[in-house]
């Protein structure tokens, strides 16, 4: 149940009218997968920027139920970058 429960609330996250406000452009892909503890989640963004900005965004967001984050980003062919995070619970 934990698991689909954080995997809703992260979508909601990097859709949340705080991203909107701030300008952050919402990604072309989204994927969230939590089991147990950890969540992996990817996003692909049109470019380096809009990244960057919703990474910020979603840290802070998910920050109380999944607290630890370490986020990779990956350069596309097409310009667009896919932003790999991997968010787990104390």
């Amino acid at each position: 149940m934990w698991a689909k429960n954080t995997e809703i609330a992260v979508l909601e996250a990097i859709t949340s009218d705080e991203a909107k406000a701030a300008g952050v452009a919402l990604p072309t892909d989204v994927n969230v997968q939590c089991k147990s503890t950890l969540c992996n989640i990817t996003a692909i963004y049109r470019d380096d920027g809009a990244a960057a900005e919703a990474a910020t965004i979603l840290a802070m967001d998910i920050s109380g139920a999944l607290p630890q984050t370490q986020r990779r980003t990956i350069y596309r062919p097409d310009g667009s970058v896919e932003l790999q995070v991997y968010a787990m619970k104390k």
